[in-house]
C-alpha cells in the first residue's frame, strides 16, 4: 500500500465521486452545479470556512454553462439547460 498526501487523502473517494459525478446519464447543467458544489467542501479546514452562499454559486454555474455554450463544448442541450429557470 502506497503512502498518500494531503491531496491524495481520500483518491478512492474522489474517483467514486468523479465516476457518479461524469455519469453520462446526467444532464451537463446537473453535472455543472454537482461539481460546483463539490469543490465548495475543498477546504482543509471546512468548519472554518465560512457561509456557503449557493446563490453566487448558481451565479457561476450558469455563467459556466453560457461560456460553454459560447465556446462550443456542449452537446447542442446546453442552452435548453440553462435557460429552463428563466421565464
Amino acid at each position: 500500500m502506497r503512502e498518500t498526501t494531503s491531496g491524495e487523502d481520500n483518491l478512492a473517494e474522489w474517483e467514486g465521486l468523479y465516476r457518479e459525478l461524469f455519469d453520462d446519464s446526467k444532464d451537463l447543467e446537473e453535472v455543472v452545479f454537482v461539481a460546483l458544489g463539490a469543490a465548495s467542501a475543498c477546504w482543509t479546514n471546512l468548519r472554518g470556512a465560512g457561509t456557503f452562499e449557493s446563490s453566487r454559486a448558481g451565479l457561476l454555474g450558469k455563467m459556466l454553462l453560457a461560456e460553454l455554450e459560447r465556446r462550443g463544448s456542449h452537446d447542442g442541450a446546453v442552452s435548453e439547460q440553462a435557460g429552463a429557470g428563466e421565464g
